[in-house]
């Protein structure tokens, strides 16, 4: 989600490849090693790997990694499980959309900030029009930065607001 804005702006202007370590707490070394414990069982590839990956995302990887998903986990060889680390570790995909505004998690764009006085949230431009949030052409890191912008901005805008009508 953070890479969001910036895809945007690069779409269509050049090819666009993302790589995501699909097991960033593990090492190469760590994830071979887990998987050569693992694999002691007899369960079949495509049943072993919801435990490693999102159940939307094993046909994916099975494909992908060229790997019989039927084929018991104790016969996968070494080149194979090589092929598996290499893949949960730099996982690519072209990214060739931005997804519509009915999937999006994070929009951007908005009102200008340089149009809104910061002290009210009242816009420059309009006397007594008020803005906060997402309206705005703000946008954050995840992880609550975008909440408390909207929490913040509409204090401030209701507090101006109110006091507006109110003089």
């Amino acid at each position: 989600m953070t890479l969001s804005r910036r895809v945007g702006t690069l779409l269509g202007k050049e090819k666009l490849v993302i790589s995501i370590d699909l097991k960033p707490a593990l090492s190469h070394e760590q994830l071979h090693q887990r998987l050569i414990r693992d694999f002691k069982q007899t369960r079949h590839l495509k049943n072993y790997l919801h435990e490693l990956l999102p159940r939307l995302l094993v046909d994916v990887f099975v494909y992908l990694c060229g790997i019989d998903g039927d084929k018991p986990v104790n016969s996968i060889t070494t080149q194979e499980r090589g092929r598996m680390v290499d893949l949960l570790k730099d996982f690519r995909t072209t990214i060739t959309r931005m997804g519509s505004l009915d999937e999006a998690i994070v929009t951007a764009g908005g009102v200008s900030i340089k149009e809104i006085d910061p002290r009210t949230m009242m816009s420059k431009l309009v006397s007594g029009l008020f803005f906060a949030g997402e309206v705005m052409d703000i946008d954050a890191e995840t992880g609550g930065y975008n909440l408390q912008a909207a929490f913040s901005t509409g204090y401030v805008a209701g507090e101006a607001a109110a006091e507006y009508v109110g003089g």
